[in-house]
């Protein structure tokens, strides 16, 4: 695999034992979080267009709801992030899920509002998807908002995990073993994410949604 360093939690260097202590991470505790996985300079840049972005309500059948960013470039500059060669390699090689070619994901917030929670589910419902991960957009600490991971089986949490560092990224399986939530946010300020899936498919020529829709609208498609 290639040589590629993202911080963890306890800055573990990029050698091959910290991929072997990665990958023990990631099947015991069933999740590993990256600090600062996107830094101050693309945070500086994509924060202001998302605090102006437009949101839409999004609602998923037996699991919740959101607000939805429409997508733009501060979605698109995230996805480049998430798709260098590098990293899904890194990703396939600490879960053992096999290829890793592209990831797909968006913007979300979720405020204190019933209707917003996600239930327990499993994110099977696209077989190209092989692990999913979320990045902490929120500018101050909201409350609440904790990611649950659960085993299907027996209903047990094996782990909770309350993201809240501005551009730390959590990265957690696809199995049908695994459930996992999102607990509801409480107080005033609303958790915002980038949220997706590294995938099988597509391959890293698939254009982002973003470009491709302004590509479409410049040449009148």
């Amino acid at each position: 695999m290639s040589k590629f360093i993202y911080p963890s939690d306890d800055r573990i260097p990029g050698t091959e034992g910290a991929i072997a202590a990665y990958r023990h991470r990631f099947s015991t505790d069933h999740f590993i979080m990256l600090k600062n996985f996107v830094g101050p300079e693309l945070l500086a840049a994509i924060q202001p267009i998302i605090e102006t972005a437009e949101f839409e309500s999004e609602s998923y059948q037996d699991v919740g709801s959101e607000f939805r960013m429409v997508a733009n470039m501060a979605q698109d500059a995230l996805s480049l992030l998430a798709i260098d060669r590098n990293l899904l390699d890194f990703v396939q090689e600490i879960s053992d899920c096999g290829p890793v070619n592209c990831f797909r994901g968006r913007i979300y917030k979720l405020i204190a509002d019933p209707q917003h929670t996600f239930g327990w589910h499993n994110d099977l419902n696209d077989a190209c998807r092989r692990v999913t991960m979320s990045i902490n957009l929120s500018l101050g600490e909201y409350q609440g908002g904790e990611l649950q991971i659960r085993e299907t089986r027996s209903g047990k949490v094996v782990s909770e995990i309350a993201n809240t560092g501005l551009g730390d990224a959590v990265l957690f399986p696809i199995f049908p073993e695994f459930e996992h939530r999102v607990l509801p946010v409480r107080g005033d300020r609303a958790k915002i994410a980038f949220s997706g899936w590294f995938k099988a498919e597509p391959g890293l020529d698939a254009p982002l949604p973003w470009l491709a829709a302004e590509s479409a609208r410049v040449s009148g498609r």
